[in-house]
């Protein structure tokens, strides 16, 4: 009885933490978040969860830190927005960053899919940033794990310390990265 009572309490736990996909832990400065894109604005609070479908952006000078279901850490620099899409169970957590740039990290290997506005990266791997600049053009540097970064002209697998870009119309392509490490400075 003990035995049921507590597998019980564990499937109700998991079928309501499985209903949030992600939970603010931080922001500096301005953070704001939307539950989807018909909803205004609002300041984003710290243990505030955000389901799929919700929207948060930062801004000027400011930060937000986001802890995924998967325990996936997702930290969004400044002038940055990101959607956290909707998916089914089992399916890979989907985001979209549309602009700035996102540093997340993951103590496994993630199953993860971000998408850009001219790539999209299937994370495989456990720290990595995404930088995307005013015109959509989308840089990756992978610090460890791999990740496959796509788009409708082509593929590129990105290993530990290696970095590749995206811009429209133009297969990603690999680039060389210096002191990768050195690129978190925020």
């Amino acid at each position: 009885p003990i035995a049921t009572l507590v597998a019980l309490a564990f499937l109700g736990w998991s079928a309501l933490a499985a209903a949030d996909e992600a939970e603010v832990i931080n922001v500096k400065g301005k953070g704001e978040a939307r539950a989807t894109a018909r909803d205004d604005w609002r300041p984003a609070t710290v243990k505030q969860k955000l389901k799929g479908g919700a929207f948060v952006r930062t801004g000027d000078a400011s930060q937000m830190a986001l802890l995924m279901d998967d325990q996936t850490q997702l930290r969004l620099n400044q002038n940055s927005m990101l959607q956290i899409k909707e998916s089914s169970a089992g399916a890979p957590a989907r985001l979209d960053l549309r602009a700035g740039r996102a540093w997340m990290q993951s103590k496994q290997a993630a199953n993860v899919v971000v998408d850009t506005p001219n790539a999209t990266a299937a994370i495989r791997g456990t720290d990595w940033e995404l930088e995307v600049d005013p015109s959509g053009k989308t840089l990756l540097a992978v610090f460890s794990g791999s990740v496959e970064f796509s788009n409708p002209q082509g593929s590129v697998t990105v290993g530990k310390n290696e970095g590749a870009v995206a811009e429209a119309g133009k297969a990603p392509v690999k680039v060389v990265l210096t002191r990768p490490r050195d690129r978190i400075q925020w």
